[in-house]
């Protein structure tokens, strides 16, 4: 876009009467222009130029926000970029849920035309959603059996889906803790576990500390009970599960923090409540570098140099807090063989 956008007098007479009362990135939208398009008129007429900093009020929204819309929304609430809202949310720790978009009358048409006659795979891939989404959604419709699952039920499986919990866990963990599971006869050889909408709610709601809400969609169960709204806050802040499962937002979380960001594993687990294996693990998983921020400092090659000849590799670790093995290689790195030091 040319940044020699003339303006009418209108236009102009708009921008200087909600200069400071509507933010530049609603003003580019409005009229379709660039921002220094509008920095221009701002000099024409003497204006303060807006600060790029977030005010509390904003910040007290976003955080409000986090766990309940996403990126999109709460950019266009704050009147701010989307890449604004991700930087900040990084650098304050705020991790944004995602959030799933509701289904529509149109949507569950399409799907109850497609259910039975398409794979689920394909029905996820035509409506843009998850294939866990499309089994819920059908379940909750009730509309029937597709590969041999009863519509009133939800097998182990797709709420392993649902949740991000393994089956292992669900199967066992979860039934000696009270879930009731029903066994459902297909034929006489074929059966399957089948959980009520009604018991899995009750189980889920009695045994928060058995699951982590951010893995689960919006409305997913129907509606955001009052139960699950405080569940949702509250894993916002303390994170409660060790053995939980990687979400898409915490991944991309992870990758924004690690390659735009350029944070080390340390600082990103303590933004995401992680361990730094956990954050070495995961990225090298994604294909980046694996690799653990710890540099060696030059009093410590110094240290090294002056007393390899007099020190155990174990001692000199001791001294310098790092590994036997990490001070052996380092000194074996430097040329500093003991044999030979």
């Amino acid at each position: 876009m040319s940044n020699k956008r003339i303006f009418t007098k209108e236009e102009e007479k708009f921008i200087v009467d909600n200069w400071g009362k509507v933010s530049c990135h609603k003003m580019r939208d409005i009229l379709n222009c660039s921002h220094e398009a509008l920095v221009r008129v701002a000099n024409q007429y003497d204006l303060e130029l807006p600060k790029k900093t977030w005010t509390e009020e904003e910040i007290h929204l976003l955080r409000k926000l986090a766990p309940l819309k996403s990126v999109d929304e709460i950019a266009k609430a704050v009147g701010k970029s989307k890449n604004a809202v991700l930087l900040k949310a990084s650098r304050l720790g705020i991790i944004i849920s995602y959030t799933k978009r509701e289904w529509t009358e149109e949507e569950e048409s399409l799907l109850r035309r497609l259910w039975g006659t398409t794979k689920i795979e394909i029905i996820a891939k035509k409506m843009k959603r998850s294939v866990a989404s499309i089994k819920v959604r059908a379940t909750r419709l009730k509309l029937g059996p597709m590969y041999g699952n009863d519509a009133r039920y939800l097998t182990i499986s797709m709420i392993s889906e649902l949740l991000n919990v393994s089956c292992d866990r669900i199967s066992k963990t979860w039934v000696k803790m009270g879930l009731i599971v029903d066994k459902r006869n297909l034929t006489k050889k074929y059966f399957y576990y089948g959980i009520t909408w009604d018991n899995l709610l009750e189980f889920l709601e009695h045994h928060p500390e058995e699951w982590d809400s951010r893995n689960l969609e919006y409305n997913a169960l129907g509606e955001e009970f009052d139960w699950l709204v405080e569940k949702r806050i509250k894993d916002k802040e303390e994170n409660p599960l060790w053995y939980r499962r990687w979400n898409e937002s915490e991944i991309e979380t992870v990758i924004w923090l690690f390659t735009v960001e350029k944070k080390n594993y340390k600082e990103i687990a303590q933004i995401v409540n992680r361990t730094e294996r956990a954050i070495a693990v995961l990225l090298n998983r994604l294909g980046y570098q694996y690799r653990l921020e710890q540099y060696w400092k030059g009093e410590e090659l110094l240290f090294i140099k002056d007393h390899c000849k007099d020190m155990t590799y174990q001692e000199m670790g001791e001294a310098l807090g790092r590994t036997e093995r990490a001070v052996k290689t380092k000194v074996y790195q430097m040329g500093y063989h003991k044999d030979k030091c």
